[in-house]
């Protein structure tokens, strides 16, 4: 039998939430489950120090801590999910030169529908798996905060805003730089190189 995948419609609307506010920017984030049911999300922060509206990347820490929140909560990793902003949910090479077994890629075209696709790779080939919306009945959510309390499952409007609030907070930090004072390239005693 083919390979499927299920995701609930929770996680499904914070991920396609996600997409359209970082619009036109590409992003993305963590996904854990069981082998075939997509239980847990961890976005994450463009890191791309380039252009971010045909790059999602993010780090080795990244990666690691998005592991070690997953065993935490005796969930598998699954793989990363990141958009395509230009609207076509396809592989690119450069999805295909990182060796995932599966590529999680949400097309996002504004305005319309996204196309949340799903694909089992085979080196540079790969072929789309159906994935399925699970309705909320009976789930609960874990707050990934202070350890975890419980919240509402109809609660989703205050969780999308407690966690664009936290992703906005993170873009507004600036590192504050000591400014030097003027000096001509050769004052005194400097070592100077050129590059």
């Amino acid at each position: 039998m083919a390979k499927e995948f299920k995701i609930y419609q929770r996680h499904y609307d914070i991920i396609i939430k996600q997409a359209y506010d970082n619009m036109p920017n590409e992003s993305g984030g963590f996904l854990g489950g069981t082998d075939d049911t997509i239980k847990g999300i961890m976005p994450a922060f463009n890191r791309h120090l380039g252009t971010t509206t045909d790059t999602f990347s993010i780090t080795s820490d990244d990666i690691f801590r998005a592991h070690e929140f997953f065993y935490k909560h005796k969930l598998k990793f699954l793989g990363i999910y990141h958009t395509h902003p230009n609207g076509v949910a396809i592989p690119s090479a450069q999805d295909l030169k990182n060796s995932q077994k599966y590529l999680f890629i949400i097309g996002v075209r504004s305005p319309g529908p996204c196309d949340f696709a799903v694909y089992e790779t085979h080196g540079y080939s790969y072929n789309r798996v159906p994935l399925y919306i699970e309705p909320d009945a009976g789930i609960s959510v874990v707050d990934i905060k202070d350890g975890g309390p419980v919240l509402p499952k109809n609660d989703l409007f205050s969780e999308m805003n407690n966690l664009n609030s936290l992703m906005q907070n993170i873009r507004n930090q600036r590192p504050n730089y000591n400014k030097l004072g003027k000096k001509t390239p050769f004052d005194d005693n400097e070592f100077m190189t050129f590059a």
